[in-house]
């Protein structure tokens, strides 16, 4: 991970984003029904924070460890850890 800002693990089928609207459609289009990790390149630090989340069959996206299991993914506040412009407005909304 040096350029793009965010990166999904999957066992292989791993992909990079360079914005929080990439990473949302990335996780919506490519990764439902599956578990994987995002990796963000903290914008103060420069440290790789990993987020665990689940993508349902549906496109929800979902927090799968720790406290917030359960809860949907605040891709806003991912957005400003990484530094980049957040998801606001532009949310998918699925068919």
């Amino acid at each position: 991970m040096v350029d793009k800002r965010f990166k999904v693990s999957d066992f292989g089928n791993d992909r990079e984003y360079d914005s929080i609207v990439g990473l949302y459609e990335g996780l919506f289009y490519h990764y439902k029904n599956s578990h994987v990790a995002i990796h963000t390149l903290a914008a103060d630090t420069g440290m790789v924070l990993i987020d665990y989340v689940h993508v349902g069959t549906d496109g929800v996206i979902r927090s799968d460890y720790g406290s917030d299991k359960g809860k949907s993914v605040d891709f806003d506040y991912l957005a400003k850890r990484a530094g980049v412009e957040p998801l606001g407005d532009a949310t998918l909304r699925s068919a």
